[in-house]
Parts: structure tokens; C-alpha cells; sequence
């Protein structure tokens, strides 16, 4: 899709489709003022679009301008894992009620909401194209305002510790340098699917072609300048995944070669320079040089340290979700005569604290909610299988980066990430046959407004 054909598809949207793509657009922008919620959240743009997601979503869901929503066999496995998450946030509501709990807790439903308001616009498939545009542009943006903080900056970088790699790395304006990789690695996946999208239509093939040479540097660079482990591995599983699809098309073929040789010689200094010092501590892991617990950056340590808690609790609260534990220290303090002590603390576990959504999510909503959301995932794959290519690469390179980044990080929790990627998982619970609406649009010349009351061009 070209910029003059986004324009198009933008001005036509409605407004219940409309706001959602804007917040996509601003979104890199607002992220730089994270900090604000310091002096009060009232007046953090962050804060603000929190809160505002689920009001519209609501709104939206309400009205007549969102396409019907087309029925799938995920939605059940999908609608389960859903009603389990609510419960759990609503118990946690009820019995911790502070102002940081209910933003906390908006942050934590608001993907669910999202993916029910994206699975009735993805309902028509044709918007699939211009909101995956929409991203890139945003994480062009973002992108672009790393080598301009490095150069006008005065704080864009930060030493970091030997058993993360040594040396400095950028930083920028963002509060966690998550928020470059999501963009790097999205940008990755969307640029490739719209490169396997036009690899039959020769002249779209070079716009594609020029655009993914392009980035491609950058993005390496800008992985270079970040160093993040989790983000490297999930770049190379990508690039991989992409040149596995690619090689299977005769015309895709010789950027296939270029890229392996560039691929090649470039990995090899990578390797020297940085991948070899940022996995140097797993490496004494698993060789039995350092302890379990100094794995995934010491993660591990912390992890132990929160099951041994999990461990304590009761049956249920491992079932369904440590909120639970409240529900079961009420009911014995009651039975007992006595009244729950407010200023007891029940370890609940479900921040982005636990630095792995698996983790997180085996918390929030036990085990049996970890078990929906892995069927949803699978559910996901076998769908992605009846796609065509470039649409299979999209869904499989989906699932690859919230499953792998879910190791270490919190991907749910990340309104960037989940803005692309429940956009994809909401596309591939539409019938395969409703996919093939997804087409290399060609704009016409009469949908674009010209300069001076010109005519058109006739369409051939």
C-alpha cells in the first residue's frame, strides 16, 4: 500500500474505525511523556488514552458503523479465557481499590477489550492493509527519533551491567527501550508481508523491494544501539521465518540471495561485536558455570521467589488466579469470627513485575487460564495455515514474537505491540475464503483530491 492509497482508505473510514487509527499514529509521540504521570497522572497523555481505549471500544461496540463480526471456532476458546480475566481484575477491584489498582487494572483489560472491537473491524478484511500501514508510519516515527535523540539529546544513552552485555546503550525518551523494539520488529513483519503481498505485480515489487533494503539497516542499527537480547532473538527468528516464505516464489528469489550473503557477513560481525557478549551469562548457564537462578538476566531469582508464594496458596487460587486468595482468606477469617485485616497483604503477582506474561498470566488467572490462552494460540496457527502466503507469513510472524518476547517480557501490558498484533490474530479468525478480500489496491486517480480543479486521468 503507497502513502496516497492510505490517504484514500483514511478519509473513507468512519469514525468508529478512525479513532483507533489515530491513536495508533500518535502513539509514538505520546510515549515520550511517560514521565509526566509523576506530577500527576491527570495530565499524562498515557494515562489519558488509557482510560479513553476501553470508553471507545464500548462506544464503538455499540454502534452501527462496525462491520458484523463473522463467527469463528476460536471465539469460544477466546470468550472462556476473556470471562476468566474479568473475574479475576473485578476481584482484584473489590478488594484493592486504590487509584493505582484501577489503572493498573484498565492496563491489564484492555487488550481483551481491544481484540473484541478488532475482531468486528477485521470482520471486513480490506482494512487489514491500511491499519498495518498505519503502524509503519507510527514506527517510522519512532524509529527516526533515535539517530535525532543520539544527535540533540543529552541523555540517550546508559551504561548497563557486564552480565547484560557491558558498554552503553541507547535509551531516548521512552521510559523502557521495549518500546523501540516493538516498533523494529513489527515494522520487520509488516514491510516482509507487504513484500510477499506484491511479489507477482512487478511494479509493486520494487516499491516493496526498496522500502524492506531500506529498513533493514536502520533496523539493525537501531537493534545495535538498544541491546536487547530478547529483541535480537525475535529480529533473527523473523528474518528467518520471512526468507523460509520468500525463497518458495521465483520472482523473491534473488533479494533472497542478497540477503543471505548480506545476511551472512553482517551476522558475523554482529556476533564479534555484540550478540556474543549479551548471551554470555545463559551460555555459563546452561554449560553449569553460574547458577539457574542468574538466568534471563537474573529473572529466574525472581521468579522462584513468587512460585514459592503461589505455593502457599489455596487450590482455586491456583486454578483460577491468585485474586482468588483473597476470596479465600475472607471466607476462613470469617468462619473463624474474625474480620479480613486490610492491612494484611495478599501477594498477588500480576504487574509487569514478572517480566514474562506466562508467568504473569499463570498469576492473574491459574492454570487453567494459561492452558486457554496457549489453545488460543495454537488455534491461531492452525487458522494461519489455510491463508495464503504472505498472509500465512503475517500470522505466523505474529504468534512468533508475542510467544518468544512472552518468555522475558510482558507483551500483553505493551499498547504499541498489541495495536499490530491482535490486528493480525483478529484477521486470521476470518473465514480464509473472506481473506482473499485482501488485495494489492490500486488507488484511482478520480479518489485522489488534485491541485488546481484538474482533471483526472482516465483509468485504464
Amino acid at each position: 500500500m503507497t502513502f496516497a492509497e492510505w490517504k484514500v482508505w483514511f478519509r473513507r473510514l468512519p469514525g468508529v474505525i478512525k479513532w483507533f487509527v489515530l491513536l495508533i499514529l500518535i502513539r509514538p509521540v505520546t510515549d515520550n511523556f511517560y514521565y509526566l504521570k509523576d506530577i500527576s497522572p491527570f495530565i499524562s497523555p498515557l494515562y489519558i488514552l488509557g482510560v479513553l481505549i476501553p470508553i471507545l471500544v464500548l462506544l464503538s461496540l455499540n454502534s452501527r458503523g462496525l462491520p458484523r463480526k463473522r463467527p469463528s471456532a476460536i471465539d469460544l476458546t477466546f470468550n472462556l479465557f476473556a470471562a476468566l480475566f474479568f473475574s479475576q481484575a473485578l476481584i482484584l477491584l473489590i478488594f484493592n481499590g486504590t487509584l493505582d489498582a484501577i489503572g493498573n487494572t484498565i492496563q491489564y483489560v484492555t487488550p481483551i477489550f481491544l481484540f473484541f472491537y478488532l475482531r468486528r473491524v477485521l470482520s471486513d478484511p480490506s482494512h487489514l492493509n491500511g491499519i498495518l500501514q498505519t503502524f509503519f508510519i507510527s514506527a517510522s516515527i519512532s524509529i527516526v527519533l533515535i539517530p535525532v535523540t543520539i544527535i540533540f539529546g543529552s541523555n540517550s544513552f546508559q551504561q548497563i551491567s557486564q552480565g547484560r552485555g557491558g558498554g552503553f546503550r541507547f535509551h531516548g525518551g521512552y521510559a523502557d527501550m521495549m518500546n523501540y523494539a516493538i516498533y523494529i520488529t513489527g515494522a520487520f513483519l509488516i514491510l516482509g508481508f507487504f513484500f510477499l503481498q506484491s511479489v507477482e505485480d512487478t511494479q509493486r515489487q520494487r516499491l516493496a523491494r526498496r522500502r524492506l533494503l531500506l529498513f533493514l539497516p536502520i533496523g539493525v542499527g537501531s537493534l545495535y544501539a538498544i541491546k536487547h537480547t530478547a529483541s535480537w532473538a525475535v529480529f533473527i527468528m523473523l528474518f528467518g521465518l520471512f526468507l523460509v516464505f520468500a525463497i518458495t516464489s521465483r520472482k523473491a528469489q534473488p533479494l533472497v540471495l542478497v540477503l543471505l550473503l548480506t545476511g551472512a557477513l553482517a551476522g558475523q560481525m554482529l556476533i564479534e561485536k555484540q550478540l556474543t557478549s549479551l548471551v554470555r551469562k545463559e551460555v555459563r548457564v546452561i554449560e553449569g558455570e553460574a547458577e539457574v537462578e542468574r538466568s534471563f538476566n537474573g529473572r529466574m531469582r525472581r521468579w522462584k521467589r513468587y512460585f514459592a508464594s503461589w505455593q502457599d496458596m489455596g487450590f482455586f487460587a491456583k486454578i483460577f488466579g491468585t485474586p482468588l486468595s483473597y476470596l479465600e482468606r475472607s471466607s476462613l477469617q470469617a468462619l473463624a469470627g474474625g474480620a479480613p485485616d486490610p492491612a494484611e497483604k495478599v501477594p498477588i503477582m500480576v504487574s509487569g513485575g514478572m517480566h514474562s506474561d506466562y508467568v504473569r498470566l499463570i498469576f492473574l488467572t491459574g492454570g487453567s487460564g494459561l492452558i486457554l490462552y496457549f489453545l488460543f494460540i495454537v488455534g491461531i496457527l492452525k487458522r494461519g495455515v489455510k491463508f495464503r502466503r504472505d498472509q500465512r507469513f503475517l500470522i505466523f510472524g505474529a504468534v512468533l514474537v508475542v510467544v518468544f518476547y512472552s518468555i522475558s517480557t510482558n507483551p500483553l501490558l505493551y499498547q504499541p505491540m498489541m495495536n499490530y498484533i491482535l490486528t493480525i490474530f483478529a484477521f486470521a479468525c476470518v473465514p480464509p475464503r473472506w481473506a482473499k478480500r485482501v488485495t494489492v489496491l490500486r488507488t484511482r486517480m478520480k479518489d485522489i483530491p488534485l491541485p488546481n480543479k484538474l482533471d483526472p486521468v482516465p483509468e485504464s
